[in-house]
């Protein structure tokens, strides 16, 4: 990380010349923070003029700090499906940064918080994701490429999570937690399925895959039938029950994932902000097991 002259930052600039980009869109976590600065300050040494963007988990939740590197010219917070194009727009343009929801900006020198924008309510409305942009698809597995959102937010505000960030509950406007139609889930994997036919697994990254029953239901009806491949999910151990479960089961669910942070129920409660108890997990692993 800080060794300039590493092979990694060495290929990453050769890469970022030969592909010309308009903009550089680097995505946050905190855990990688450090990378995030350097990948920045690298892009800005061989691509001086191109505008760099960072979004992501920790951008949307300390964008002050974000827009604080140097090099990084916009910080996007929350999702950006609908920012990020307006953005683009109003930098080739020359138009007003100030209408664009949810952007963190520098404007004669200090940090400039736009207000948050509503989330998409509509997930159906987004583009299905072209993973055929991807740089050198083939070098991915299909595990890797097996990977997709049914939905966004979670019904839960555990303390260390993103999920609980305040400016992101603020957007308030509309629901939190959103789901895409069963059809739509199916619509994607389906193309998926025909460009990739070797696929051994679907992985689900919602927060908590089981939370609605009666999507389940529908969902298991038609994955099995258009689908039929072994998936993974997350969940909470309060929706772990058969009814949830069985169904999932018998259309190919193989690995589950819950977390448990603590074997005490004070600690949840009070450190964690987790509403379940000791109790709840080990029935829930009961079910499962």
């Amino acid at each position: 990380l800080n060794d300039p002259q590493h092979p990694t930052w060495k290929l990453m600039r050769e890469l970022v010349v030969k592909q010309k980009p308009d903009f550089i869109g680097i995505s946050a976590l905190t855990t990688k923070f450090g990378s995030v600065i350097q990948t920045a300050r690298f892009c800005r040494e061989v691509l001086p003029g191109v505008p760099i963007i960072v979004g992501g988990a920790h951008a949307s939740t300390m964008p002050a700090l974000t827009a604080a590197i140097p090099e990084v010219d916009y910080v996007l917070r929350g999702e950006s499906d609908e920012a990020l194009p307006e953005l683009l727009n109003a930098i080739q343009n020359r138009l007003d940064l100030s209408k664009i929801g949810s952007l963190t900006w520098k404007k004669n020198g200090q940090i400039v918080h736009n207000p948050d924008r509503p989330f998409t309510q509509d997930l159906d409305s987004l583009a299905l994701p072209d993973r055929g942009s991807l740089l050198h698809p083939e070098h991915y597995s299909s595990e890797d490429m097996g990977v997709t959102l049914t939905s966004r937010g979670c019904p839960f505000r555990c303390s260390f999570c993103y999920n609980s960030a305040g400016h992101l509950i603020a957007q308030g406007k509309g629901k939190y937690l959103r789901r895409r139609s069963v059809e739509n889930v199916i619509e994607e994997l389906a193309e998926y399925k025909r460009k990739k036919p070797d696929t051994a697994t679907v992985m689900f990254y919602d927060d908590v895959f089981t939370f609605d029953r009666k999507w389940i239901r529908s969902f298991a009806e038609q994955y099995k039938r258009e689908i039929d491949i072994p998936f993974w999910v997350y969940a909470y151990p309060d929706m772990c029950d058969p009814e949830i479960l069985k169904p999932l089961h018998e259309i190919g669910l193989m690995h589950l994932n819950i977390g448990i942070q603590s074997g005490s129920e004070r600690t949840l409660r009070e450190i964690y902000g987790r509403k379940i108890s000791p109790r709840k997990v080990l029935e829930a692993a009961q079910v499962l097991k």
